[in-house]
């Protein structure tokens, strides 16, 4: 449903839902330094397996070995980062199947109201420090770890997320990262 001071949409989440949140979430929790310092923290790790290994008998597996040490650790490390997320948002479709959806989600100058099998709820503005649009997701937190997710795949037309960022520009007061 689309009007100009309401968008009701039907929600059913997806593995790669929650997924895409988790990296956002954790995208955002860490500033810039902090991911600076991860990677000089690699970096170091990386060099100590490097000089470990490299102190083996034999002169081919000096090179050798310290080689497919560092890049056993540098994949690691990566497939971490990547799949975290993506192990994360399984993990929850896979013991939560029943809190996919669907729910309507409405949002008005009020607020936003929730309907789904398992409860109903109405929350004010108030109640979201932040909220974040990303690519694929509107992230509502409700505190800095957990966000009420809206994709935007849900959405039966542009123009509904058009009156949607028209909304929270107009109404909500808080941490507002839209894209456009």
């Amino acid at each position: 449903m689309l009007d100009s001071e309401q968008v009701t949409i039907t929600v059913r989440l997806t593995q790669k839902d929650y997924a895409t949140a988790l990296r956002e979430l954790a995208k955002h929790r860490t500033g810039w330094a902090k991911r600076v310092l991860f990677w000089i923290s690699v970096a170091f790790l990386g060099c100590m397996v490097y000089f470990v290994l490299r102190d083996s008998e034999t002169p081919f597996l000096n090179g050798v070995m310290a080689v497919v040490g560092v890049a056993m650790f540098l994949l690691f490390v990566l497939s971490a980062k990547l799949f975290g997320p993506w192990l994360g948002g399984r993990q929850f479709v896979k013991k939560n199947p029943d809190k996919l959806g669907p729910s309507k989600v409405s949002v008005n100058a009020d607020g936003v109201n929730y309907e789904s099998p398992h409860a109903n709820a109405a929350s004010k503005w108030s109640a979201y420090p932040r909220i974040l649009e990303t690519m694929d997701l509107f992230l509502f937190y409700t505190q800095s770890n957990f966000a009420q997710i809206l994709p935007k795949r849900c959405f039966e037309n542009p123009n509904e997320i058009e009156s949607l960022r028209k909304i929270l520009t107009t109404h909500y007061k808080g941490k507002l990262e839209l894209l456009v």
